[in-house]
């Protein structure tokens, strides 16, 4: 997902691409960055598992597909029409939805 809350923040990595922009701007100003620059960015690109895309199990395919689910559930949970909503409609809806679900798991444990 590519909602904010939804996204699990790597901290490393932001430090990385940190002293990566940091290099290139001493690369600009004349600094000889040129190994350890290669070497941030080799870490940075070990972080990333490359992502199949074509194919019928393709991350495009899968993300298509996820997409058409989450909207059936948000019509049957909410009465709502989903691909017709903002972005920020869409996932706060999602999120109404989770919400409800946590709050069912919450009674049906107490009980």
């Amino acid at each position: 997902m590519y909602y904010p809350s939804a996204v699990n923040s790597n901290l490393s990595q932001y430090e990385l691409i940190k002293k990566r922009a940091l290099l290139l701007i001493n690369g600009i100003k004349g600094e000889d960055v040129g190994n350890d620059l290669e070497l941030i960015e080799n870490e940075l690109f070990s972080l990333y598992k490359p992502l199949k895309y074509g194919g019928a199990d393709g991350y495009e395919v899968n993300e298509i597909k996820s997409f058409e689910r989450s909207c059936i559930m948000l019509q049957q949970q909410l009465n709502v029409r989903p691909k017709q909503m903002t972005t920020l409609e869409y996932f706060e809806a999602l999120n109404v939805v989770k919400d409800q679900i946590e709050e069912q798991k919450k009674i049906k444990r107490k009980k």
